[in-house]
């Protein structure tokens, strides 16, 4: 039995797919979130920079048992360094949502959208190939997606959602893929956009609902449950504004609580 809390964080809003799905789950559990807003997005910066931030997303959580990096570029570019020496656990989105990818195409054509830095880091490609080596992958930066999301436009009825869309998946489309990873936890709160625009027969793959299952599934395993079946807390905690992110969020996630949250400086960017 362990009573910490589990922690989870993200450039923004994108993490709270996974919370949401923590939350349903866990509900015994003490979650702390942290979106990273004031520093927000992560995708196009350098790795230095993006290691150095990491790092101190991790060490803002350090008295959680064990972290969830509910970000695909954090897990793409600095994970492999920062997992192996943290003191405590850190998961990441990839190898999850990959091996689901692969699970569920059925024609092996396979799409992944993801920030800038996830795409040039190739650890979706790198881990589906390892599964499933004759699988077909297309892979497509979408940057513009992240700050549409933290904007609150997520509807099909945006002009700029759709163009944006239209911009990124008419690749997507001509590759005839049958399945869609969605790289980026921002990226589910697009999905009725995507999926309107992909049409039906193409299933879509959320990043952070799946690292979300693998947690919780490694939580017993690992002896840090902390053993309650109702009770557990959430705390937010952002860089940017509290009540803008509030906010959004509520427009985001119509029926997901957020509240509780806590306004911190902006940690320093190399």
């Amino acid at each position: 039995m362990n009573n910490g809390p589990i922690g989870v964080f993200d450039s923004g809003l994108g993490g709270l797919t996974a919370m949401d799905v923590l939350t349903k789950l866990l509900p015994g559990e003490d979650i702390i979130y942290f979106g990273d807003s004031g520093r927000m997005p992560y995708g196009g910066r350098e790795r230095a920079q993006l290691m150095h931030m990491a790092k101190q997303d991790i060490d803002f959580l350090r008295g959680a048992k064990l972290i969830l990096a509910a970000c695909g570029t954090v897990s793409t570019v600095a994970l492999p360094t920062l997992a192996p020496v943290s003191e405590i656990p850190v998961f990441g989105v990839i190898e999850p949502a990959a091996s689901v990818a692969i699970e569920c195409s059925k024609n092996m054509k396979i799409g992944v959208i993801a920030t800038q830095a996830t795409i040039s880091g190739g650890e979706y490609v790198r881990v589906m190939r390892e599964l499933q080596p004759s699988a077909e992958i297309t892979a497509v930066a979408c940057p513009k997606f992240v700050p549409l999301i933290e904007l609150g436009k997520i509807s099909c009825d945006d002009t700029d959602v759709r163009n944006a869309i239209e911009e990124y998946l008419t690749q997507i489309v001509e590759a005839e893929v049958d399945t869609l990873l969605l790289g980026c936890t921002h990226y589910p709160l697009l999905g009725e956009a995507i999926s309107a625009f992909l049409g039906d027969g193409v299933k879509l793959i959320s990043s952070g609902e799946e690292a979300a299952i693998e947690l919780v599934n490694s939580l017993e395993g690992m002896n840090l449950s902390s053993g309650r079946q109702n009770g557990g807390t959430r705390q937010y905690y952002t860089s940017g504004d509290p009540d803008e992110f509030k906010e959004i969020a509520a427009r985001l996630m119509p029926g997901v609580e957020v509240k509780n949250v806590t306004g911190i400086q902006p940690f320093d960017i190399l």
